[in-house]
Parts: C-alpha cells; structure tokens; sequence
C-alpha cells in the first residue's frame, strides 16, 4: 500500500492498483512478456517494489519492469529472471537474478550499472546453488546462499569483497 493504493500480483502475471479511497482499480498490467515461451511450468513474481512514484517488478518469466504508480504505464523494462526482493537507494536498483547474478541498474533509464556473478566464487560447481537474500548495508550488499554462505559485495563498484560460510545449509523462508 502507498499513498492509499493497493498493489497486488495474481497467478496470471497481473498487476493490478486499486485506489482504495474511490475503490476503484486504477489500473492492470500483465507482465508476462509477450515474446517469451518460458520452459517455467509455475509462473512466480518478486515482490512488489514500491519507491515513490515508481513500481518495480520481477519474475521467473524474464522481466524486470519499472512501472509508473498512477496509471501502471512501462517506464523502463529490462531482461532478467528474479523472484527476489529488490533492494532499492536514491538512485539505483539492486536485483538478485535467478542463476547468481547482482545486477545494479540506473533507476532513471533502467541502463545496467553492474553486474556480478556470484557462480566465479563457488569452488564447488558440481553442486547447485541457490542465491537468496540480497540487503543493503551502509555501502555493501550481502547475499546468502543455500550452502550457508554470506557474500559481501560492494554497492558502489559492484566488487566482490569476500565470501564466508555461516552454516551448513541455508534455506528460502
């Protein structure tokens, strides 16, 4: 809920406002892309990001959107699959990808910053790993894995810093 209008997404790739004061839907927006065929058999979404203005979403369909709040219209897209929380500052936007990557973009244009892939830092590749997590702290994002591994990047060159192993395993909550 910002400013009084409510987002949600439903099992079909809608993303619909509704002005909870007129009660009325302002506006719905499908965000499976058009000109994709997705091997996914179970289409999920990231939450639903809201910065002023700006409504930025993500799903394992393959886009990242950033949506004008008042009238749903595409402000910027880019290609990426993440059900991930998005991490958001002033003027940039951090998004974990689905197969490892941090991605920092331009909130403005959508032009990518950055880009980190976490798999370059796995000594054990043999075994799959999931990547869950992302935070931003002062100046560094961390990201967790499912072999119980921290990483710590930094936000502003997109630098791997180090990586540490807190427990066996880590799980998605």
């Amino acid at each position: 809920i910002y400013e009084n209008k409510l987002l949600f997404s439903n099992d079909v790739g809608d993303v619909t406002a509704i002005d909870l004061d007129q009660q009325v839907i302002l506006w719905t927006r499908n965000i499976i892309s058009q000109n994709s065929i997705s091997a996914n058999l179970v289409f999920r979404i990231s939450n639903i990001l809201i910065d002023k203005k700006d409504v930025y979403v993500s799903s394992n369909n393959g886009d990242l959107l950033n949506l004008n709040i008042d009238n749903g219209e595409l402000k910027w897209s880019q290609k990426l699959s993440s059900i991930q929380n998005h991490v958001s500052t002033d003027k940039y936007l951090f998004v974990l990808t689905e197969n490892g990557y941090v991605v920092a973009f331009n909130k403005s244009n959508g032009s990518i910053l950055w880009s980190l892939n976490l798999e370059k830092f796995n000594k054990d590749s043999k075994n799959s790993t999931e990547y869950y997590g992302v935070i931003l702290a002062n100046t560094n994002l961390y990201v967790t894995s499912s072999k119980g591994e921290i990483f710590k990047i930094s936000a502003t060159e997109g630098k791997y810093v180090y990586h540490k192993k807190i427990n066996s395993e880590l799980t998605r909550a």
